[in-house]
């Protein structure tokens, strides 16, 4: 089963139930909820409404987490419970896929400043733009197993830019399992 945080128009979502048995999309906007439920007419798809940083599922519920773009808008102390959120929700041995903007993005800077890489624009939602290795520090708890900033090029009013994000998976670890992935003989 998979979670989807900040469904947002369903673009990730229509993806995921291509792919997975069971998505559950949340959204803290029920505009959000309801743009998905338009775009992601599906069977295996479940709405839900509800905040990433007291996510409303049972411990270990979910074997894959998928955040793109949504702890960038949330401040530092809601990123770091919304991992925690993750973290608890995650089945052990599942993973986490994140993506989030890096402090490369041609957006990075645009707006009125509310903490160090965070900016807030006419919209009046939060945008972090993450720094190299901040992601791995948030997501502290969990094994690294990619951590990539992809930067694609853009040509915006003739002016070359880019678009930067971090790409990160993050495996919670299973306590059975030793470091090298070898069971642990417990008898």
């Amino acid at each position: 089963m998979v979670l989807e945080l900040g469904c947002g128009n369903g673009k990730t979502a229509a993806g995921l139930v291509r792919t997975a048995s069971a998505v559950v999309a949340l959204d803290l906007s029920r505009k959000g909820l309801c743009a998905c439920r338009g775009a992601v007419a599906s069977p295996n798809l479940s709405l839900v409404e509800g905040d990433a940083v007291r996510l409303p599922f049972v411990d270990g519920s979910f074997d894959h987490v998928v955040a793109f773009h949504v702890l960038g808008h949330l401040r530092a102390d809601e990123r770091a419970q919304a991992v925690e959120e993750v973290f608890r929700v995650l089945r052990p041995g599942g993973t986490a896929l994140v993506r989030a903007f890096s402090l490369q993005d041609l957006r990075c800077g645009a707006g009125r400043a509310i903490e160090e890489g965070t900016f807030v624009r006419g919209n009046g939602i939060p945008c972090h733009f993450f720094a190299e290795g901040e992601l791995a520090r948030l997501f502290f708890r969990f094994r690294t197993i990619a951590m990539d900033e992809v930067k694609v090029p853009k040509r915006y009013d003739g002016r070359d830019m880019v678009r930067a994000e971090w790409a990160g998976t993050f495996a919670k670890e299973d306590p059975w399992t030793t470091m090298d992935g070898a069971a642990t003989d417990t008898e």
